[in-house]
């Protein structure tokens, strides 16, 4: 599996017959190989994470199937494109015909707008967590009553580990490591990409040097920069 990290929260994921897209507001866009199917995925509409500009830059692929969280505003989706978009909301499972099999999306609820897509395609899991993570700021009641909500979507995914996940690594947060320490321990993947750094690609790094991963250092993927591309 190739994967291609754009910017923040953007992620190009390749397999041998399927491209998935995910959260892609601006950045350059890898080149999507004739004869796969174009799979865009945008967990909500947070200009960090969904930009119109979505439809410029994947125009040239007519057949792409895209997949918005049902907060994505129907006007921002050109008419030209509606007919192949799937709005879709926390609890749905939405199929995608692709060659030799299909796409499974099940459909997370975020603790903060939107959701986070858990994928089945082609004997791979992928998992993207959108906005779905322990915001842990102060530590008051609301960031408490987060956490809860936080931990109590992992539980509906325990025991359904990724091959890769992409999960948010803040460095605004007063404690950046426990949501994903949290999704590791719940759940689990093979390999995990941080996003939503904020440029901050010194993270996963300082995560391995304070032990805050351990037993999963050599599963935490360190990012240097936009457009960095991995071989998983």
């Amino acid at each position: 599996m190739r994967i291609v990290f754009i910017h923040h929260s953007a992620f190009f994921a390749e397999l041998e017959k399927t491209v998935f897209l995910f959260d892609y507001y601006e950045g350059e866009l890898p080149e999507v190989p004739a004869g796969k199917t174009l799979i865009v995925l945008s967990s909500h509409s947070h200009g960090d994470h969904f930009s119109s500009r979505l439809f410029r830059e994947t125009a040239k692929y007519p057949d792409a199937v895209f997949v918005l969280s049902d907060d994505i505003p129907a006007r921002a989706v050109p008419a030209g494109v509606r007919e192949r978009v799937r709005f879709t909301k926390p609890g749905d499972r939405v199929r995608i015909p692709v060659p030799d099999g299909e796409a499974v999306i099940d459909v997370y609820r975020s603790n903060d707008l939107g959701c986070a897509f858990r994928i089945q395609c082609e004997g791979k899991v992928l998992y993207h967590a959108g906005d779905l993570n322990n915001w842990y700021w102060d530590g008051d009641e609301e960031d408490l009553e987060l956490g809860r909500q936080y931990r109590e979507e992992l539980s509906r995914m325990a025991g359904l580990p990724a091959d890769i996940a992409f999960v948010p690594l803040d460095p605004r947060l007063k404690d950046p490591y426990i949501g994903m320490q949290e999704y590791m321990a719940s759940v689990g993947a093979k390999k995990v990409f941080p996003m939503h750094c904020w440029g901050r690609f010194d993270l996963a790094a300082r995560m391995k040097a304070d032990g805050a991963c351990a037993g999963w250092e050599d599963r935490l993927a360190e990012i240097h920069g936009d457009g960095e591309e991995f071989i998983c």
